[in-house]
């Protein structure tokens, strides 16, 4: 399997990611910006803003926005991208979607001049009122050229496991892989798959010392259940219902637990393109967690 790996290096994929988000509020308890997070965002923005995004449900067309951030030509500055989105046709748009949509996406092609108006509506308040003070860029440039440079020291499959802490992509008809640094979902992965391309968001390395790092994996390590786990995980990749069977349990405590160890980089996923997805072990954590112990203990 091969396909062609490249970094998306525009700041609008992270202004996109952070509004989704904030309107998912998906595993918040498990990124480094945590649940209170939403209480920091809400007093940044205005009541009004705040009622209408409550309202506002309709993400379709913020699920495939991706696509567009890397069709424009004016994706380096987010006012430009959105001045740009918001000139474009309704056929304009169809054209640059359709091709990469799968079947059960199409739905996304309908009425799309008020989905690009209520989107670039929302996103342009989002940044006013929001994004544009958390000041990441100069950090998503540093990861971008970081990105490159690893990308030339290692092949396709080996670089978007690296830095995507263990996602491995089995679509046998994947062509591209858009790897983008990201800020606001670390320590997690997340991706958005389409018909020949996938865009990955990887989370920044941050510049914690080796005592961290080894006091996060001890406190993922300190529960018999997920020690469990990985020992189930390390004899092949299964499913979500695979290890509920084998570890039994409430459904929520082994999500809870599998995405701690996610979070810690030690269960890699499988993206086959399935609707499910596959985890395994991340066996290369063990080296990684002795060679940290090695510069703990060996100073010298």
């Amino acid at each position: 399997m091969t396909y062609q790996v490249e970094a998306g290096d525009s700041i609008t994929y992270e202004l996109l990611l952070s509004f989704l988000l904030y309107k998912r509020r998906a595993n918040l308890k498990y990124l480094d910006k945590g649940i209170g997070w939403i209480h920091d965002v809400q007093e940044r923005l205005t009541a009004e803003f705040e009622k209408e995004l409550a309202q506002f449900e309709d993400l379709t067309f913020s699920n495939v926005a991706c696509l567009l951030i890397e069709n424009s030509p004016q994706n380096q500055q987010i006012e430009s991208f959105l001045s740009w989105l918001e000139g474009l046709t309704a056929i304009e748009i169809y054209e640059r979607l359709a091709p990469h949509l799968r079947e059960a996406d199409s739905q996304i092609l309908l009425d799309l001049e008020k989905q690009r108006n209520q989107f670039v509506y929302f996103l342009s308040k989002w940044n006013e009122q929001y994004f544009q003070y958390e000041k990441v860029e100069n950090k998503l440039k540093k990861a971008v050229k970081s990105f490159n440079k690893q990308k030339m020291q290692m092949s396709s499959i080996q670089v978007v496991g690296h830095v995507a802490t263990g996602l491995q992509i089995e679509i046998e008809d994947m062509k591209h892989v858009i790897m983008i640094p990201s800020i606001h979902f670390s320590p997690l992965h997340t991706f958005s798959i389409f018909r020949d391309k996938i865009f990955v968001w990887f989370p920044l390395k941050t510049e914690s010392s080796s005592i961290d790092e080894l006091i996060h994996i001890g406190k993922c390590l300190s529960d018999r259940k997920r020690l469990e786990i990985l020992q189930f995980l390390s004899l092949e990749k299964r499913t979500f219902t695979d290890v509920l069977k084998y570890i039994g349990g409430a459904k929520g405590n082994i999500h809870h637990h599998l995405m701690t160890l996610r979070a810690a980089g030690l269960v890699r996923v499988h993206v086959t393109g399935e609707s499910q997805f596959y985890l395994s072990t991340r066996k290369e954590f063990a080296p990684e967690l002795q060679e940290n112990l090695n510069s703990v203990i060996y100073q010298n």
